[in-house]
């Protein structure tokens, strides 16, 4: 019984080896219909349909590319034209040039002046500004002329000295063509240097006055100081 058993389980496991194998084989064997083919097909199909498509490309390009030939021609043309009316206008420029040379010539026969003699015309100043600084120049001397006098006579006041008070006045007055003064006036300082001030200037009048009189009546400010040593 145990060796039929043994038998039967034997013959059992070859069928199955056996049915396994044969699939194998058969699997190996069987023709494939993969999907590399049907991509192959697909493939070959869509080449052979693409050669019209390139014709209906060529047929819509060549109307373009005739356009673009007339355009060409036609900027050609224009460029043609451009440069016909360029030489007419200079053409036209030559012959007014011909025709202004004399006139230009008689410009030129015009005796041209030196640079230096003009830059020395220029340096020449007018009369009227020479008078109005010479005028200006005067003035100032005499002007220093009268202060230093009203200076030198000069006499500090004696309650001033003794209180120790000394300041800074400022003073007007007139001069005439004469050398007379007049219209003394005190218009800044103590008041202690007043009749010190005026004494000083009616003891400085009459002054030799120049000799222009566009300059007076001259109405002089002066500063006067009043410092102890």
């Amino acid at each position: 019984m145990q060796k039929l058993r043994y038998l039967g389980s034997f013959l059992i496991s070859l069928f199955l080896y056996g049915s396994l194998i044969f699939a194998v084989v058969y699997n190996n064997t069987k023709p494939s219909f993969s999907n590399k083919t049907i991509e192959e097909k697909r493939v070959v199909k869509i080449s052979l349909l693409s050669p019209p498509i390139k014709e209906e490309k060529k047929q819509l390009d060549t109307p373009r590319i005739e356009e673009k030939k007339i355009i060409k021609k036609e900027k050609k043309i224009e460029k043609r034209g451009e440069k016909k009316v360029l030489k007419k206008s200079l053409v036209k420029k030559e012959e007014t040039l011909v025709k202004k040379l004399p006139e230009e010539k008689k410009i030129c026969e015009t005796p041209i002046k030196d640079p230096l003699e003009q830059k020395e015309q220029k340096k020449v100043e007018p009369k009227s500004q020479v008078a109005s600084i010479s005028i200006a120049s005067i003035k100032n001397e005499f002007l220093a002329k009268v202060k230093s006098k009203i200076n030198q006579n000069k006499i500090y006041p004696d309650s001033a000295k003794r209180r120790g008070i000394q300041g800074d006045t400022k003073v007007s007055f007139e001069i005439f063509q004469n050398g007379s003064v007049n219209n003394i006036k005190l218009l800044q300082g103590n008041k202690i240097f007043k009749k010190a001030v005026f004494n000083a200037i009616e003891d400085s009048f009459p002054i030799k006055t120049p000799t222009q009189k566009d300059i007076f009546p001259l109405i002089v400010t002066l500063k006067i100081e009043f410092k102890l040593h």
